[in-house]
């Protein structure tokens, strides 16, 4: 039996339901097989890369590191000739040409120089936090391992790596060669959260044969991505959905406390839910998400690359940052995906709703909404099966039992810490980021047919939803 290609129609079947195909057989009997097959080839797509796929500098940020480069490198020529040297080039190729040779006397000198240009300046405290970052530039001659449209890794002579961010054109119309490697002679510095190069390239397109061959024993990037390819290991999304009451009034307060980083207590106690027996390494999101934003940003057009840019990069970066936790704070996170204000979200209506209640009926209402911790879960391709059947324990009444009263568990600390109630009810957890909005739509549907859409009604349907 071949797998219907509309993978959606298996999304929500369990291995003894009666196949979706129509066969008449059961499920683990059927499709299963090769609808996880089918799965696995859409997954091996969000493989960690060799870069760091990270969000590109706004168009802001790299106009005013260029304009005041610029203006520094054509200051530094005045500041070698004694300020007899009048530099008045437009923008065009030679313009080019003089800044990338002027950048051996500005190194060799950056302190005076830089000190210098203060002083005749008048300059914003962003100008002088770039300066600041020039002088702990390298200019130095750096190997090109691998690149994307706006981000790309280069290698010291001391073998330590770099993930850069492009400054002008993408580096896919600046690297283009049908070379696998390129030596390039320039500068590379820190700028605020990134690594920049200061976009003036020298170099050579083709290495010698045994050059390239060393470059393919390269360790990309950190252990982690080593240690993933070394071991094949797939990086697939984890999803765990959550309604959240608490009163009205400390609606907000509350989202101001679970939105950005949460107790590493809290996220390590998520990741202790899931049997690593069947995955190397569980990453979690130290942060909620408002499910119906995080559901909205990956169904639009860049959906796919955001997550793909999370489930590839988050732990890479939350290792390189030195975090010896696999919980990832949200300083990582906001580099793929921000938060929205409660007034830009797609809960708002909900909210506004509710705020605006009879002062009287607000005092004594609960407000819930939808959120959701992401995951991710490093798996070696050959246990993948075993890992999707694991998840499966998620569904049965037992686990929810121990999943609601463990979540309870874990909000105690944060409602001692906020002073008010905070109480979770567990909605499910899988692979699939589909399961946002069913999760959401299943729960509703439960609350329509009970009037009074109490706390303890919401605890009953998660411990007895799909009861087996």
């Amino acid at each position: 039996m071949k797998v219907n290609k509309e993978l959606s129609i298996y999304k929500d079947t369990k291995r003894n339901d009666k196949c979706p195909c129509g066969s008449g057989k059961i499920f683990k009997k059927c499709c299963m097989k090769e609808y996880r097959e089918s799965k696995k080839e859409l997954t091996t797509t969000v493989k960690v890369s060799s870069y760091t796929p990270l969000q590109p500098l706004s168009k802001s940020k790299k106009e005013a590191f260029t304009r005041l480069y610029q203006d520094l490198l054509i200051f530094s020529n005045q500041y070698e000739n004694g300020f007899d040297a009048v530099y008045l080039e437009s923008e065009d190729e030679q313009t080019t040409t003089f800044l990338a040779r002027q950048r051996d006397y500005f190194y060799k000198n950056a302190d005076d120089v830089i000190d210098a240009f203060i002083e005749a300046k008048d300059l914003s405290p962003e100008e002088r936090s770039i300066l600041e970052g020039l002088r702990e530039a390298e200019f130095d001659n750096f190997y090109l391992l691998s690149y994307s449209e706006h981000s790309a890794v280069l290698m010291d002579s001391n073998e330590k790596l770099y993930n850069i961010q492009a400054l002008h054109s993408s580096f896919e119309d600046i690297f283009q060669s049908k070379s696998k490697y390129q030596l390039l002679r320039t500068s590379l510095m820190p700028y605020g959260d990134y690594y920049i190069s200061d976009g003036l390239y020298t170099g050579t397109d083709k290495l010698p044969a045994e050059v390239e061959h060393s470059l393919d024993q390269v360790a990309y990037r950190n252990p982690i991505i080593h240690y993933n390819r070394l071991n094949k290991l797939i990086n697939i999304p984890l999803v765990l959905n959550f309604a959240i009451f608490c009163a009205v009034d400390h609606f907000k307060e509350m989202e101001d406390m679970i939105l950005k980083n949460i107790p590493l207590k809290f996220s390590e106690g998520l990741i202790s839910l899931f049997d690593n027996e069947y995955s190397h390494r569980i990453n979690i999101i130290s942060s909620f998400l408002r499910s119906t934003d995080l559901s909205y940003e990956l169904n639009n057009d860049k959906g796919e690359q955001i997550l793909s840019h999370i489930i590839g990069g988050a732990s890479v970066i939350n290792f390189e940052l030195g975090n010896k936790t696999d919980a990832i704070p949200y300083e990582v996170l906001k580099k793929f995906y921000v938060q929205k204000p409660i007034d830009k979200s797609q809960s708002f209506n909900s909210y506004n709703k509710a705020i605006n209640k009879d002062p009287l009926a607000k005092m004594v209402s609960t407000y819930s909404s939808f959120y959701t911790v992401l995951g991710i879960a490093h798996i070696d391709e050959d246990k993948i099966d075993d890992f999707y059947d694991n998840l499966e324990i998620f569904n049965t009444k037992k686990k929810r039992e121990e999943l609601s009263v463990g979540m309870e568990n874990l909000f105690d600390e944060l409602s001692e810490k906020a002073g008010f109630e905070i109480t979770p009810v567990f909605l499910g957890a899988g692979e699939d980021l589909d399961s946002i909005y069913t999760e959401i739509e299943l729960y509703r549907e439960y609350m329509q047919d009970h009037s009074t859409g109490t706390l303890k009604e919401c605890k009953i349907y998660s411990i007895n939803k799909n009861e087996r």
